[in-house]
């Protein structure tokens, strides 16, 4: 069942889309003193009409990417929100990585 899970997260990695259209990104807080660690983003969306399993689909991208540092992930509604710590994984992802 695992195996079977796991096998159908990376078919839905593989149909993410990685769009240019502004998105809602919510409430995304800042702390107002401090230094700000910068930070670089991607919003995108499953072109499968399947439901997914979030916590087996976050696990997926961070594995199938194999980024230098870890991505987080965020369900936004229809579309997931990925916060990157750096820009060359940014590049990575967005060149068609892994």
């Amino acid at each position: 069942m695992a195996a079977s899970v796991a096998s159908m997260t990376a078919s839905l990695v593989s149909k993410l889309s990685l769009g240019d259209e502004p998105v809602d990104l919510g409430n995304l807080k800042c702390p107002k003193k401090g230094f700000v660690v910068p930070r670089f983003y991607l919003v995108g969306r499953l072109n499968s009409a399947r439901a997914v399993a979030f916590g087996s689909f976050r696990g997926a991208v961070q594995s199938m990417w194999r980024l230098s540092t870890p991505v987080e992930v965020q369900a936004r509604g229809d579309r997931f929100h990925f916060t990157f710590a750096n820009e060359r994984d940014l590049n990575r992802v967005k060149k068609g990585g892994p």
